[in-house]
């Protein structure tokens, strides 16, 4: 006698918690040679697929890491010229910005193609790399650029201003020295204008600040030299040429502060999407990693070693 019978209900139940734990993964979990180990076509024809994905995702992601390159090169360029050009030269925003846009296209390739290999290798027991790589970042980056346009030009107006604001305090006080009071006291009115235009950019630089001060100094002491040498009061020009003496001793300090806020003013203008660009080059970079390390896994599953 077999003995007596399990009520339906329950040898259902139990099957469907059996399948339950399968479907888990539990008992799939123990098979790490994958769903094709028992069938050797089966599992050599994984394998080949596994490495045909995989060459073709390096490939792709040579492809990204090139035109992210690229966009990188192309938009250090036009930092750079944000940062020591005379003027904003706009073609290498516009460079940078196409470049950095068409990269979006090779890293979404990218992207699906390591996705392809995570679907070879699933078979062999092997898990794949899944980079989030996504081409809109590109694509922001680029706009960023663009954007940055008008800041680069802006910023480029600054270091035009400061640079007029020292050739016309340099300019007065020659003047004063060939005793020429109107001259100096047109190049201060000068001098003048252009601190007005740089004062607004003391908010975000705060550097900026103590440059414009001793600068403000130094200009006024220019105009009471000169009012004074106009005058003919030698008390009067006294005074000022020590006010002079005090405000230039300030002025080391203050260039310092002034190169300081320069160079945080350029970082500014294409900061953001050189980042950017910078963390999807990263990304690629490691995925390109991660599948070196995954072929010499397949190739292992192929039972011929690790890969040379």
């Amino acid at each position: 006698m077999i003995g007596p019978r399990r009520a339906p209900g329950r040898r259902r139940a139990a099957t469907l918690g059996a399948v339950a734990v399968l479907l888990a993964g539990g008992t799939f979990a123990a098979r790490p040679a994958g769903l094709a180990a028992g069938d050797p076509p089966r599992h050599a024809a994984a394998v080949t697929d596994a490495l045909a994905a995989i060459d073709g995702a390096e490939h792709a992601l040579d492809e990204a890491a090139s035109a992210l390159a690229g966009a990188i090169d192309a938009a250090r360029a036009a930092s750079t010229n944000a940062f020591t050009g005379e003027t904003v030269n706009g073609s290498l925003f516009t460079a940078a910005a196409v470049a950095t846009r068409a990269a979006a296209g090779p890293v979404d390739e990218a992207r699906m193609a390591v996705g392809r290999v995570a679907q070879r290798t699933a078979a062999l027991g092997l898990e794949a790399p899944r980079p989030a790589l996504d081409g809109s970042r590109a694509v922001a980056a680029g706009d960023g650029i663009e954007a940055a346009t008008a800041a680069a030009e802006g910023f480029a107006g600054l270091r035009g201003d400061t640079a007029l604001a020292l050739d016309e305090l340099a300019g007065a006080v020659d003047d004063l020295g060939r005793g020429d009071h109107a001259a100096a006291l047109g190049a201060a009115d000068r001098v003048d204008e252009a601190l007005v235009r740089i004062e607004p950019y003391a908010v975000s630089l705060p550097q900026l600040r103590l440059w414009l001060e001793t600068a403000g100094d130094l200009n006024e002491a220019v105009r009471a030299a000169a009012r004074a040498l106009r005058e003919g009061d030698a008390a009067a020009a006294a005074a000022a040429e020590a006010r002079l003496r005090d405000a230039a001793g300030e002025a080391a300090v203050s260039d310092r502060a002034l190169a300081l806020a320069i160079s945080e003013g350029a970082s500014r203008v294409l900061g953001t999407p050189l980042g950017q660009l910078g963390r999807l080059a990263r990304e690629v970079a490691d995925a390109q990693d991660a599948l070196v390390a995954l072929r010499r896994a397949v190739v292992a599953r192929a039972g011929g070693g690790e890969a040379t």
